[in-house]
């Protein structure tokens, strides 16, 4: 009997995460995204903005990076449970290459935004 304890944590387990997904899963309309000017082209954020909210994300801010000389843009992610899918997502809305984990100094800048999108001039009109 101690042998059918397992397999009933098991059938558990797997009750779990399906109840559990939904809190912990970030959707695009849960997760906090910053679109970030890294030029000097006026308005970038915001068009780029507007192409989320299409895709579906609600919680979005704009600003403008410290360094306004960026060449590629580039999609980063904090540590909340699913920030790296739905960064993404983000990326691939916005024809993006480059996806990696967020540094210090951006997620101070970001306000606590779980994707971060730091625009070049790869994305100039």
């Amino acid at each position: 009997m101690r042998r059918k304890a397992p397999s009933d944590a098991n059938t558990t387990s797997s009750t779990t995460p399906e109840g559990s997904a939904s809190p912990s899963t970030l959707t695009p309309a849960a997760t906090k995204v910053a679109v970030l000017n890294g030029t000097t082209i006026p308005g970038l954020a915001s068009r780029e903005k507007d192409a989320l909210t299409k895709a579906g994300f609600a919680a979005i801010a704009t600003g403008n990076n410290t360094d306004q000389q960026r060449a590629q843009s580039s999609v980063l992610y904090g540590t909340r449970e699913g920030a790296r899918t739905q960064a993404r997502t983000v990326a691939q809305q916005l024809n993006i290459d480059t996806v990696q984990r967020l540094d210090a100094d951006t997620r101070d800048l970001s306000e606590g935004a779980d994707v971060v999108v730091i625009l070049g001039q790869d994305k100039a009109p």
